[in-house]
């Protein structure tokens, strides 16, 4: 079930695991769920050479709209 909090902005759903990245086992990977699609923008390198996340990355920001985040 995801977590709601106090904080949490209206029409977003958040929550966390644990996925093994940190020894201690606590949630170490977070989720951002926005209920319908929104706007979205990010910064990248401008090397020729980056890691695959940024290759994902500028893939998924490329329309402009993204639902969810880690």
């Amino acid at each position: 079930m995801p977590d709601l909090h106090l904080l949490s902005p209206l029409g977003f759903i958040a929550n966390g695991i644990y996925a093994g990245i940190k020894i201690r086992q606590t949630p170490d990977v977070g989720l951002l769920i926005c209920e319908s699609a929104a706007t979205a923008a990010a910064a990248f390198t401008t090397n020729r050479v980056f890691a695959a996340p940024v290759k994902v990355g500028r893939e998924h920001v490329a329309s402009g709209r993204l639902r969810g985040s880690c």
